[in-house]
């Protein structure tokens, strides 16, 4: 359950501090729907996480039902680019970070045996996730001071 902060503080960082509410001639319509994709993924993640702990549910099931909520998630953020303050937007490569954490952690998860690494690795993987949306606010923000 520890990918849980991860994923909320990438949300609340794109959609709260990023977004450039000074644009002219925007509706904002799209802006909210793509939250749709965000709350699939959310309601995937928890779903996922409660199947990782039961013994009856198949592992590999859980792991790519978990990594399917993680991936709408960051596609989400990913299309909510568009509208974040030029200075913060981030480039495709800090996309492309993202996308290889969550393949790896996706791979590890399917290969370890345990379900407990498959939680840590999880965790590690949203973390790198989060930390390059992180890596890309700071140093925009030295660039802009």
């Amino acid at each position: 359950m520890s990918s849980w902060p991860a994923c909320f503080f990438a949300y609340i960082a794109t959609f709260d501090h990023l977004v450039d509410d000074a644009r002219t001639g925007e509706t904002g319509n799209l802006l909210i729907y793509l939250h749709y994709p965000i709350i699939f993924g959310i309601s995937m993640i928890t779903v996922s996480l409660n199947f990782i702990t039961l013994p009856t549910a198949k592992p590999n099931f859980a792991v790519t039902f978990l990594y399917v909520g993680i991936t709408l998630l960051y596609l989400g953020l990913r299309c909510a680019r568009r509208y974040q303050r030029p200075e913060f937007q981030c480039a495709d490569g800090t996309y492309g970070w993202i996308v290889g954490c969550l393949m790896a952690g996706y791979l590890l998860s399917l290969v370890l045996p345990s379900r407990f690494s498959t939680i840590v690795v999880t965790a590690i993987a949203t973390l790198a996730s989060c930390a390059a949306l992180v890596r890309r606010v700071y140093q925009a923000r030295n660039i802009a001071s």
